[in-house]
């Protein structure tokens, strides 16, 4: 992945507060998530796209609000 920021507007966040323990690194807006668990890998978020798949997986299900209804079927 290649982010092209020629002003530098975008900026890292490193979120330290996770039920993990380990600190995260949020994307500018955010575009995109890091994680130390999987160097090299970035997480993009679905409001990106313009269609988006159902979830083939949950995780931390049990943090969920009660109003968010989630279907892997």
């Amino acid at each position: 992945m290649t982010i092209e920021d020629p002003n530098q507007a975008m900026k890292i966040y490193h979120d330290p507060n996770t039920s993990s323990g380990n600190i995260i690194h949020l994307g500018h807006s955010p575009l995109f998530t890091l994680s130390p668990k999987v160097p090299g890998k970035a997480y993009l978020k679905a409001a990106l796209f313009d269609s988006v798949s159902k979830p083939e997986s949950v995780f931390f299900g049990d943090k969920r609000e009660e109003w968010v209804s989630i279907s892997t079927a």
